[in-house]
């Protein structure tokens, strides 16, 4: 059996100095398990097991662990990026399928009175294995459950070794993963989360300029201020041509605080575009043409 695993990669990495603008493809999984076919003649290919996933992963970052000691900010800022990139292609999504059964059943773990889940004890086991590894269960709505690297994930592993954009992206990434933000076609936090959220993504956009992370960060600011302005099919700012005051209270308070920052401008104009009987339709093509402009 050939076995491919990123652990040579990163001790390559490591020895090339690991600069940021380099581009290393990952070594892809090439683990080939066989069975022979009922008359012992024929070998067929099986995907590699979730132990086997698991195994790799948590290698993978015990090499990454040791070689952060010894990298400057730049170097684990490149570590970071290619494990980042293709993580969930080369493992988590192998582990999605292998685990498919009680993944389309989680939903039915969760009950009325709480928002715990209790699955049985077969499943519990193998969610105690993915959490090994640092991976877990995370319900998305509609019911929908998909695999995920934990919230905290980037920052316990390189959290103190990056350079100060990338710490703080992974952080407010990690506070924002830890709570479900929208379920079912609708936001389900209050908008005053829904105004931190993009306000954070505004501040973060202006102090970190020039990160190589910008686009990344750019486009969750354009998403929550969207989600801001207009909301989800279930839960509209704006709904039979009335504006919903728990928002407009939340878009002033917006404004009050960033008066003069881009985001704060788009806000208050929005306000002013809505007016006493604002319409959607006319809105949503506003707010179209104007994130597009601010991006």
């Amino acid at each position: 059996m050939k076995k491919l695993y990123l652990l040579p990669l990163l001790a390559a990495m490591a020895s090339q100095g690991c600069q940021q603008t380099a581009t290393t493809t990952a070594a892809k999984d090439t683990t080939i398990v066989t069975r022979p076919d009922s008359a012992g003649r024929q070998e067929f290919p099986l995907p590699p097991t979730t132990e086997e996933m698991v195994r790799r992963l948590r290698a993978e970052t015990d090499s990454i662990r040791n070689l952060l000691k010894s990298s400057t900010p730049e170097q684990a800022a490149g570590i970071y990026t290619r494990f980042s990139d293709d993580v969930y292609e080369r493992l988590i999504n192998v582990i999605q399928t292998n685990e498919s059964r009680w993944i389309e059943d989680y939903i039915n773990f969760f009950n009325e009175e709480s928002d715990i889940p209790h699955p049985d004890k077969a499943t519990q086991k193998r969610i105690d294995l993915l959490a090994t590894a640092g991976i877990e269960p995370n319900y998305i709505g509609e019911g929908y459950t998909e695999l995920r690297l934990k919230p905290d994930f980037y920052q316990q592993l390189f959290g103190p070794y990056l350079p100060a954009d990338y710490k703080a992206y992974i952080d407010l990434s990690a506070r924002h993963d830890s709570t479900l933000f929208d379920a079912d076609a609708g936001v389900i936090v209050p908008w005053s989360e829904v105004a931190r959220r993009t306000e954070e993504w505004e501040r973060y956009l202006a102090a970190y300029d020039t990160s190589p992370l910008r686009q990344a960060a750019g486009d969750l600011y354009t998403y929550y201020m969207r989600v801001f302005l207009m909301g989800e099919d279930n839960t509209p700012t704006v709904d039979n041509n009335t504006f919903m005051p728990d928002v407009r209270e939340a878009m002033v308070a917006y404004v009050e605080r960033n008066p003069n920052s881009q985001g704060g401008k788009l806000v208050a104009a929005f306000l002013e575009k809505a007016g006493h009987k604002p319409d959607r339709l006319e809105l949503e093509k506003w707010v179209g043409d104007h994130l597009s402009v601010s991006k």
